[in-house]
């Protein structure tokens, strides 16, 4: 069937459903019916075809289109021809099982998430679709009802008419991972339905079981292979005296001019801020921007960086797995800001207190056509690292590393995963690896706390208090 082939292109591809949805330009509840086979759909439906193309575009972004051809069988390379074939595949008669069940303990945590959403109690919920509460409690403790029983249909049913009573869509938005004004009446009760019996973990779950398996892995964790630093820079880029860089490609040679002048002299310390969208980091730059940003690192600079976690939940967690590697050297020290920032601007401030600066002001969202300043003036140096100092004094750690494990005297739940401790107390979350070699990490962020709380809940890993 067409939703099961859907579903198991997007786990084997790794693919991320909102990405893919954006890509494909559907809405999340369209989108939603596509997985889970509510609805019929036919090879020659728009719905069918922008999908094929989302698939498409992100494979292509992400160089990974050999991928998606050896498991469609396309021996093509025209872009026609491999949506043909994807087409054909999501289509086939072959009538294989794909699709996962979802597991008793990530069905029995959404509906406990969902229920405090709605805010409806075991014996209220039970009252409004006419059954016993004592099977409420059951599914919540791992009873999966038949996908297409008309209790599932009431029990949604009867969430999303307490959910729009109580205008908690956004509520219920914010748990399901779609924009708010896509959770309309005459959708909210179907996306509980898919939502429920999706398989997927909520997707800030899933980023924290990557950041946890990751710790796990310490000290094998590494990036793949960098390019050598000397094909990146060289004198030419460096004696570069450009003071104006235009837009995201302009950006992108200053920071090669920046880090690699910090890495070919030595620069002590590094100071980061940016609160523009990260898009421009992608593809064959993001690489090269590790390589220098390693280089720099074991030549002995210190870096500090202010993270913009004006996000969602997924967003920061991703943003610290992508630094991990980098945080695990011990000589980066990153904080995020405690005050908003605003909607109307975007501030970029990448600082070598010794050397360069690179900075921009611009409306939000005019990034690509923004004017990247590149400062050479020691004076003006001066003010800049006098500013980052006033960021910083507003700011908190976002994590903290130590080589050794940790166990806190204050009362935390204490949670285990492989051959890691996590310990979530009311103002952080501290996860140590108690084999040889030891690391801990403290984390402080409300977000990471709500994030790791909901993991350990999901995943139901063994728990004690302490």
């Amino acid at each position: 069937m067409l939703n099961e082939r859907i579903e198991y292109l997007l786990t084997n591809l790794v693919l991320d459903t909102k990405t893919v949805a954006e890509h494909a330009s559907i809405t999340p509840a369209g989108f939603s019916r596509l997985r889970s086979g509510s609805r019929s759909y036919k090879r020659s439906s728009p719905t069918v075809k922008r999908f094929i193309s989302g698939v498409y575009l992100c494979m292509l972004e992400s160089g990974d289109m050999d991928k998606l051809c050896q498991l469609i069988g396309s021996h093509s390379t025209q872009e026609e021809d491999i949506k043909n074939d994807l087409s054909d595949w999501l289509f086939s008669k072959d009538r294989v099982n794909l699709r996962r069940k979802v597991s008793p303990e990530v069905f029995s945590e959404k509906l406990r998430r969902v229920m405090s959403v709605a805010g409806v109690s075991n014996s209220r919920l039970a009252k409004d679709v006419n059954i016993d509460s004592s099977y409420i409690s059951r599914m919540r403790n791992g009873k999966i009802p038949q996908r297409r029983s008309r209790l599932i249909f009431r029990l949604c049913e009867s969430l999303s008419i307490r959910i729009i009573a109580d205008q908690k869509q956004s509520d219920l938005a914010a748990l399901i991972e779609i924009p708010s004004e896509y959770v309309t009446e005459t959708e909210t009760a179907e996306l509980i339905f898919n939502w429920l019996y999706d398989n997927k973990m909520p997707e800030s779950v899933q980023a924290i079981k990557t950041l946890i398996d990751n710790i796990d892995a310490f000290p094998a964790l590494k990036r793949g292979p960098l390019p050598d630093i000397e094909t990146i820079i060289n004198d030419e880029i460096l004696s570069d005296e450009t003071g104006c860089y235009d837009g995201e490609e302009g950006l992108k040679k200053a920071v090669i001019r920046f880090l690699g002048t910090a890495y070919r002299y030595g620069s002590k310390e590094l100071r980061l801020y940016s609160d523009q969208g990260m898009d421009w980091m992608s593809g064959d730059f993001n690489v090269k921007w590790a390589a220098l940003m390693t280089a720099c690192i074991k030549n002995g600079t210190s870096i500090k960086i202010i993270h913009h976690l004006e996000r969602s939940a997924n967003e920061l967690i991703n943003a610290i797995n992508s630094w991990l590697p980098l945080y695990m050297s011990g000589l980066i020290e990153p904080y995020y800001n405690t005050k908003k920032s605003g909607e109307r601007f975007s501030h970029t401030l990448f600082l070598d207190p010794e050397r360069a600066s690179i900075e921009s002001f611009c409306v939000k969202g005019d990034e690509k056509y923004a004017d990247f300043q590149y400062i050479t003036d020691s004076a003006l140096l001066a003010k800049r690292a006098i500013a980052y100092d006033k960021m910083i004094s507003t700011s908190r750690p976002l994590v903290r590393m130590s080589m050794s494990s940790f166990i806190p005297n204050e009362k935390f739940s204490l949670h285990y995963y492989g051959s890691l401790q996590i310990f979530i107390g009311d103002l952080s979350v501290i996860v140590t690896k108690i084999t040889d070699p030891t690391v801990s990490f403290t984390f402080t962020h409300p977000i990471m706390r709500k994030a790791f709380s909901d993991f350990v809940k999901t995943t139901g890993n063994r728990r004690t208090i302490r």
